[in-house]
């Protein structure tokens, strides 16, 4: 049950009568309770939940990359809303009900500093990829103190494995080292760049479909 205080323009929390309010960063919200259907959905409606829920266990498992890849949102609107908007319209492929991502179209930050520049990732032996990028020409955004994130996925266990500022930009490099059981499977592979600061990235750059050896 919830309770108001000064008058009916107070702000409050819970449900009163057929509103629900609620305040969420500082912000006082008030709105309606859904009204229920006993209709069955329809096949769109279907379709629709088909999608959110792939694409929304998709952006879970790399909250901790989204929170930071797509901070320079705002208005109202949180990292994981917008990844999701973003790849809901964008990074779903196949027909309902199968539905699938298409990892290639997959951004996990979007930010101004330079992407990777000509990159590319490399599987090795003893279940390593090797990742390297050439150094930009331009000099805008391209701190050579900006730090390289890699980021890769194992879509049959839903498991990601990441790096997080493990090599500077000027680097040009990195090797990374996968769970030995990775071996032999395949993987979806991204790097991005975010500033010492923190407060800065890159686009993500996709770094393609590999097996691990």
């Amino acid at each position: 049950m919830g309770k108001y205080k000064k008058g009916i323009l107070g702000p409050f929390r819970g449900i009163i009568g057929t509103v629900i309010g609620s305040i969420w960063n500082g912000v006082q919200y008030m709105r309606s309770l859904p009204e229920l259907s006993g209709k069955n959905p329809s096949t769109e409606q279907l379709n629709i939940r088909f999608r959110f829920s792939l694409i929304g266990s998709f952006v879970k498992v790399m909250q901790n990359h989204i929170s930071v890849g797509y901070q320079s949102f705002k208005n109202g609107m949180t990292p994981a809303n917008a990844a999701t908007g973003y790849h809901l319209k964008n990074a779903i492929t196949g027909i309902a009900p199968d539905y699938k991502i298409d990892f290639a179209k997959v951004v996990l930050s979007v930010g101004k500093l330079n992407d990777a520049n000509k990159c590319k990732a490399v599987p090795t032996a003893n279940v390593e990829i090797n990742c390297e990028w050439e150094a930009s020409s331009s000099t805008e955004y391209n701190d050579k103190l900006d730090l390289a994130t890699i980021v890769v996925y194992h879509p049959e266990r839903n498991i990601v494995v990441s790096a997080k500022g493990v090599a500077p930009r000027s680097a040009l490099k990195y090797k990374m080292t996968l769970p030995f059981d990775f071996a032999g499977d395949e993987v979806h592979c991204w790097i991005y760049f975010v500033s010492p600061t923190g407060k800065s990235v890159s686009n993500s750059s996709y770094l393609g479909k590999l097996t691990v050896l």
